[in-house]
């Protein structure tokens, strides 16, 4: 599969960077300290973020860490490296981890008015340089996107103005009439996420389909959907609509 850079999702003006020693003893055990954070996870086709509590988060023997609710597990072997961003006008102070397929982006961002002083104590505690972003660092921190070929490239264009009339945005608006929840799975080789949303909220801006409650908000690249289909699952005695989407190599998008 062949692949470019895409611009980087970083906010746009300039600001520091504290490049992080995440293997450093203590690292992970220290996110608790932090209590309630937002949970990002960002890629070029799909982005997904909500509040949760890391007080009880925890690495296990083999490398992993792990929150629980939301389901969420991070192989950190596979981090390349992990970053402190300060404040920059209205994005708020956040640690940023950059996997070594450049694939997606997981950032944990601080909460408006909350945890200011620990965030700017913990960066310092495991930092290993501070430095000011620029252009060059923006790029080499891109995220790898996916080839369209000018047929996928056309389809997606399509998709994008008839946005109103595709399945996916049909099947969501009549969750958000039922008040009903959906499965949310993100899973690759080296991390998983598995949540639900209860639709509240369905807009399109730009090219990305955004639906989101009063917790979460789920992102899809609208180009990058070649299909989908819908499961029903029962966990825990509690049954749910899944739907699995597709990009335009077949692959899992969400």
């Amino acid at each position: 599969m062949q692949s470019k850079k895409a611009p980087c999702d970083c906010p746009s003006d300039p600001g520091w960077l504290t490049e992080i020693d995440f293997s450093s003893y203590g690292f992970w055990d220290g996110l608790s300290a932090f209590g309630e954070l937002r949970f990002h996870y960002e890629s070029t086709e799909v982005a997904f973020d909500f509040s949760t509590d890391f007080q009880a988060g925890f690495l296990n023997d083999q490398g992993c860490y792990t929150l629980l609710n939301p389901s969420v597990s991070i192989e950190t072997d596979s981090i390349l490296r992990a970053f402190a961003r300060e404040q920059t006008g209205a994005s708020p102070p956040a640690l940023e981890f950059d996997f070594d397929d450049y694939t997606k982006r997981i950032r944990f961002s601080v909460l408006p008015g909350t945890n200011l002083r620990t965030f700017s104590r913990f960066a310092k505690t495991f930092s290993q340089g501070r430095f000011q972003e620029t252009d060059r660092t923006k790029l080499a921190r891109s995220l790898n996107c996916p080839q369209l070929c000018p047929c996928c490239q056309e389809a997606g264009n399509a998709r994008i103005k008839d946005i109103e009339r595709n399945p996916l945005t049909r099947l969501l608006r009549n969750r958000m009439a039922s008040e009903g929840e959906l499965l949310v799975t993100l899973a690759a080789h080296d991390s998983r996420i598995f949540s639900s949303i209860r639709p509240s909220q369905l807009q399109v801006e730009g090219a990305w389909l955004v639906s989101e409650d009063l917790r979460s908000r789920l992102q899809i690249h609208i180009p990058s959907i070649h299909g989908f289909f819908l499961a029903r699952e029962e966990i825990d005695g509690v049954s749910y609509a899944a739907i699995k989407v597709l990009n335009t190599h077949g692959l899992s998008l969400v």
